[in-house]
């Protein structure tokens, strides 16, 4: 068992890399300057003078290559350190440890609503399969239980979250 586990994460190795290379090429292939990004979300607006904006590409290191600029990224990752907020100046792990509870508090949500209807479902459809030991229903249930529960679990918690107020009453994105 101990094999296979560490079979699977020397596999995730490859992936999680490859993953994280797209990411961090379309974020720099993206159309949007971080530099004017960060300037205009200070409070600049349109009055963006070039030698600030200059000045900010240097600052983040905007002005290195990229591929230096990826390993770099890593590097900061690796210590944890996500960087500060365009809009509020704020580290970014506090911003993150601050909204931890709320998201562990949806997920633990999701996770009981979709086995509270993936599991009844996939028995129900077990159950109504013809056959004496019904082999048949374990991929039905299976389906249930992975792929349909999940997504009618989706809008409960939405609904949820937002008539408790576990994230301040809307899912829209917040700059900070």
């Amino acid at each position: 068992m101990s094999r296979l586990l560490i079979g699977r994460a020397l596999q995730a190795i490859p992936t999680l890399f490859l993953v994280s290379l797209v990411a961090f090429g379309l974020i720099a292939a993206g159309p949007v300057d971080p530099a004017r990004m960060a300037l205009s979300a200070g409070g600049a607006g349109a009055q963006l003078d070039e030698q600030d904006v200059e000045a900010k590409r240097i600052e983040l290191g905007l002005d290195r290559p990229l591929p230096e600029r990826y390993v770099r990224w890593w590097a900061d990752l690796a210590r944890l350190d996500f960087g500060r907020s365009f809009a509020s100046g704020r580290p970014v792990a506090l911003l993150l440890a601050e909204r931890l509870a709320a998201s562990a508090a949806l997920g633990a949500l999701a996770l009981l609503l979709s086995v509270g209807v993936s599991l009844p479902l996939g028995m129900l459809a077990v159950r109504l399969l013809p056959g004496g030991n019904r082999p048949a229903g374990t991929p039905i249930a299976a389906q249930f239980l992975l792929v349909y529960a999940p997504v009618e679990a989706m809008p409960l918690c939405q609904t949820t979250s937002i008539q408790h107020r576990l994230t301040g009453g809307t899912f829209r994105w917040r700059a900070e």
